[in-house]
């Protein structure tokens, strides 16, 4: 669910956000330049991204698309879009198969969620 709430706290709109999957969980928002808002969040073990726009009193969903690492569950998702409007998503994750998280993920994307790079870090421990 998003809700978009004025000065005083009074509800002006809000939207629930979801697909065919009961696992998805937004736990993220984040506005860009062009006042487009980014939803990040999970659907089972892939990052869940999400924009939207507030047009007079109703929210848009312009997309929502799954990105998937096959192998991998990131845990403790944080997203930060820089002055490009380019998203930076930053993980920890482990292997499925094993249940040490020593490693970070890091996945860049552009505003329509194309995939810019993505790079993975071990940490020894």
């Amino acid at each position: 669910m998003i809700m978009y709430v004025d000065k005083d706290g009074q509800t002006i709109t809000r939207r629930k956000v979801t697909s065919l999957s009961d696992q998805d969980q937004f736990f993220q928002v984040k506005v860009a330049s062009d006042n487009g808002v980014y939803l990040i969040g999970k659907s089972l073990t892939n990052v869940l991204v999400a924009k939207a726009e507030f047009v007079g009193n109703k929210f848009i969903v312009n997309w929502s698309k799954t990105i998937s690492f096959p192998g991998l569950d990131l845990e403790d998702i944080s997203a930060v879009i820089d002055e490009y409007d380019e998203m930076y998503i930053v993980g920890t994750y482990h292997e499925t198969s094993g249940n040490v998280r020593n490693k970070i993920a890091v996945l860049k994307i552009d505003s329509s969620a194309a995939v810019k790079f993505y790079k993975s870090y071990t940490f020894p421990g």
